[in-house]
């Protein structure tokens, strides 16, 4: 079962639809929310908690009532339940969730200005050479939040987070594929990425490809 949700979190805007929301989290996601002192913070924060709600319910649980446990990074996962596996993002605009069957990562990241010294200083050398062959600076630009984004989706995907260091491990793109070379463990990993208005998402998946995975929009009451 692999199922991916995204929401605009401007929906979130209105502040009907904000309470009515927030009241269906947990108290856990609720105390998350509420520690945030900036209102488009609280609106991603309630974002991911939309998403993470639309996937409990795919597995007939009860959000609200669903206790969820924490990996020595910080990986959430549901008590109880090692056939679920998920993972939440936000950024921008978006808020989005993806479960599947065996580990997954998801991270959305803006587009912005490219910040080439930290490419230089953080990434894999390899990327660095990739980037650095890229003479048209838009599309330099593209290139290195593209391989921002499949790099945080796999750092999630392997539940070490920030714990893994950008240079410890190298994306590779080869023709239409992309590839991973990395030492953490022996598992095939396979990426979905997806444009989105100033923004790039990427899917990771542990084991199982994910090339016919596609998004479902959450439209808010």
């Amino acid at each position: 079962m692999e199922h991916i949700f995204i929401l605009n979190i401007n929906q979130l805007k209105d502040e009907g639809t904000f309470r009515y929301y927030f009241n269906e989290m947990s108290r856990e996601r609720q105390d998350k929310i509420t520690q945030h002192k900036m209102e488009s913070d609280r609106r991603r924060s309630l974002g991911a908690g939309i998403a993470l709600n639309a996937i409990l319910k795919q597995y007939g649980l009860n959000p609200r009532e669903t206790r969820l446990e924490y990996g020595t990074n910080g990986k959430a996962s549901v008590a109880g339940r090692p056939d679920i596996h998920f993972n939440l993002t936000h950024s921008g605009d978006y808020a989005a969730g993806v479960c599947g069957v065996s580990p997954v990562g998801i991270d959305i990241e803006g587009i912005g200005v490219m910040k080439e010294k930290v490419a230089r200083r953080f990434f894999h050398e390899g990327e660095y050479r990739y980037l650095e062959q890229i003479e048209d600076g838009q599309q330099k630009q593209e290139a290195f939040f593209r391989l921002w984004v499949l790099k945080e989706s796999f750092m999630k995907v392997t539940g070490l987070g920030m714990g893994l260091a950008l240079n410890a491990f190298e994306i590779r793109f080869q023709g239409q594929e992309i590839e991973v070379a990395q030492d953490v463990d022996d598992m095939k990993y396979y990426f979905k990425e997806f444009s989105l208005e100033n923004s790039r998402m990427a899917v990771c998946s542990a084991g199982r490809p994910a090339k016919d995975w596609e998004p479902v929009w959450i439209q808010l009451i």
